[in-house]
């Protein structure tokens, strides 16, 4: 089975472990993508398991909206000179700070 594997701001997120089955948090509070805040870690989880199209559908919605703010915040640090290009912040997600590419 392939792994369902989610991008947040928080790392990243394996729905397909146990761990999620009874957890009620949403994937990520802050996004803007409904997918990752409106629906539980247990309900995704359930849909993967499941193989339920939807749970598919959801995930790719997240992981769609993660990469454009991804990219979104990107543009915004290299027109404000911010963007780190050598890299010592490759793994941005690691943190939701706003500064996330300043030296």
């Amino acid at each position: 089975m392939v792994a369902m594997v989610l991008l947040t701001w928080n790392g990243k997120v394996n729905l397909r472990n146990a761990r999620h089955a009874d957890d009620p948090a949403p994937l990520d509070e802050q996004s803007s993508c409904p997918g990752a805040r409106d629906y539980s870690r247990a309900h995704l989880h359930h849909l993967v398991r499941s193989g339920e199209y939807l749970g598919a559908m959801l995930l790719s919605w997240v992981n769609t909206t993660f990469y454009q703010e991804l990219m979104a915040a990107m543009r915004l640090a290299i027109a404000e000179g911010r963007f780190n290009a050598q890299g010592r912040n490759a793994r941005p997600y690691r943190t939701h700070e706003p500064n996330r590419w300043s030296d």
